[in-house]
């Protein structure tokens, strides 16, 4: 097939020339010479192309991302809220029970803090690696999995204080957990 110049193609049919040439190279290996020869357009355009699907990791056909990008979204990791949490009393709480609370604290000589509670475990899985497309990527491990539990609390001064138990979080191990802060 020989084209005189392919950009006198209607943009529709350019398009899937551009797809075709990105399949050939990158999904089936083909070089770019033969491709280029094969479509009727020069090695340098299908470079292009090639480039071009590298740089943006997708083809042109999955434009959703560039778009959340133009309206200013950006990919992001959220933040997780409990459903049963309720803003406005959380807001009237920080309002009026909190302050007092804390003046109680200051005249007493005590300390505030705020504890949580979670789970650990060993073969957890973070993050995202990258890899040619098609081959999922291996992280090696140990195959033997374990996991623990950790109730924690943290002041408005940023100490710290922890606990690290094995089995599930019960009445006792948090009672225990407050006897040890106390002391």
């Amino acid at each position: 097939m020989n084209l005189e110049d392919a950009r006198k193609l209607p943009p529709e049919a350019q398009q899937v020339l551009r797809q075709r040439a990105v399949a050939a190279v990158v999904d089936k290996g083909r070089s770019q010479g033969e491709v280029a020869q094969e479509l009727g357009v020069t090695r340098t355009a299908v470079n292009q192309w090639v480039q071009s699907y590298r740089r943006r990791g997708a083809s042109r056909a999955n434009h959703s991302g560039r778009y959340l990008r133009r309206w200013g979204l950006s990919s992001q990791k959220p933040a997780t809220r409990a459903r049963e949490q309720c803003p406005k009393t959380v807001q009237q709480w920080l309002a009026t029970q909190y302050p007092a609370l804390r003046k109680q604290a200051h005249l007493q000589g005590g300390e505030i803090h705020w504890g949580d509670e979670m789970g650990l475990r060993s073969d957890h899985q973070t993050g995202t690696c990258w890899a040619p497309k098609g081959q999922t990527p291996v992280v090696e491990g140990s195959g033997k999995k374990f996991g623990c539990n950790l109730i924690s609390t943290l002041t408005n001064r940023g100490t710290l204080r922890f606990q690290v138990f094995e089995g599930s979080f019960t009445t006792e191990v948090f009672l225990e957990f407050l006897r040890r802060l106390v002391r």
